[in-house]
């Protein structure tokens, strides 16, 4: 079975199981989250994630959009993906959170999926491409302050683009970032 597949079933049933999931102990699941480096790309990342703490798992899915295109020319980039975390210890510096928290060294695997359309000036479509992601990445989460979580990631990845009347182009990158959101 492909790598991607997989990764999607599997997510599938985390979903399934976090829709079911209850915090008897007072414990938070569910945070929200902004990556600040969006904004500079003219966009916004949202990201929601469910924690399944029975599993030690949580699972988050992503939607961004972004125009970074300039001058004569404008881009959309619509984007979603998704992300399954196995937390390592639960156990953070610098965090106020019941034990168990999804907080601490995490290990992800990533699933990302977007489309990029350009046109020009006289807003004449110039063609779109597809972007699909792969990613394996370590993070580290902590709550300072109440709700607030900061959560700094970085990994490898591998990403295929197509269409646009071009042959696929497969390569790979590194990955990181920094998470600000809350958990409730």
């Amino acid at each position: 079975m492909k790598p991607a597949l997989t990764l999607a079933l599997v997510a599938a049933h985390l979903a399934a199981l976090a829709a079911t999931t209850r915090a008897d102990d007072g414990a938070a699941l569910t945070t929200v989250s902004l990556e600040p480096r969006a904004f500079a790309a003219h966009g916004l990342a949202v990201e929601a994630e469910r924690d399944v703490p029975a599993h030690r798992l949580s699972l988050a899915a992503a939607l961004a959009v972004r125009s970074t295109a300039g001058g004569d020319y404008d881009s959309t980039t619509l984007g979603a993906g998704v992300e399954l975390r196995y937390w390592l210890r639960r156990r953070a510096v610098w965090t106020h959170r019941p034990r168990g928290a999804a907080v601490g060294w995490y290990l992800a695997a990533r699933l990302d999926l977007s489309r990029t359309a350009l046109r020009d000036a006289m807003d004449t479509s110039l063609g779109a491409m597809t972007t699909l992601g792969t990613a394996a990445l370590v993070g580290y989460r902590f709550a300072p302050w109440r709700g607030l979580e900061v959560r700094p990631y970085a990994g490898l990845a591998v990403r295929t683009d197509t269409g646009g009347g071009l042959p696929a182009w497969t390569r790979g990158s590194l990955g990181y970032g920094l998470a600000l959101g809350w958990t409730f």
